[in-house]
């Protein structure tokens, strides 16, 4: 759709060959310093953020 076509993140995405622009919420995460040494420890602090990122995530682990 045109919203889309101008999401400077979808555009950006393409550009660095990431496959969704959600990409830049976890590199926006990392810079923050909210990643931490363990995989985990990161979950956690994804979801403490509010983001509905990590519960997909665990969702998918989950499943795993």
């Amino acid at each position: 759709d045109q919203q889309t076509k101008k999401d400077i993140y979808v555009r950006q995405s393409q550009v660095d060959g990431y496959r969704a622009r959600s990409a830049y919420k976890l590199i926006e995460i990392d810079e923050l310093g909210m990643l931490t040494s363990t995989f985990d420890e990161a979950i956690i602090q994804i979801n403490e953020s509010s983001n509905k990122l990590g519960t997909i995530i665990e969702d998918i682990l989950g499943a795993m």
